[in-house]
């Protein structure tokens, strides 16, 4: 088994965990990024997510745990526009 060192990820000045939710979930991914999520929470410092997924699909993807510690105390921007990769790729 191998150990994995958080210390990079939970004492970065700052963390940017992008596209949230689209990764394969299983209870390994949930796990480590509980444990990511806790640690950086714990450790008072800043953390940005970015997701596809409005609140409540959200939260029936990542489940409730995970869901309300990257949801509460936040500050939440919704950002509308279009789809780049599609412009980028019609052109």
């Amino acid at each position: 088994m191998q150990i994995l060192n958080y210390s990079p990820l939970l004492n970065a000045d700052l963390l940017v965990l992008d596209d949230v939710g689209s990764e394969r979930t299983t209870g390994w991914t949930m796990e480590r990024l509980l444990i990511i999520i806790d640690g950086r929470l714990t450790g008072c410092k800043p953390t940005v997510f970015t997701t596809n997924f409005d609140t409540k699909d959200f939260e029936a993807r990542m489940g409730m745990r995970i869901a309300s510690r990257m949801l509460g105390n936040n500050l939440h921007l919704l950002l509308q526009g279009p789809d780049w990769r599609l412009l980028r790729h019609n052109r």
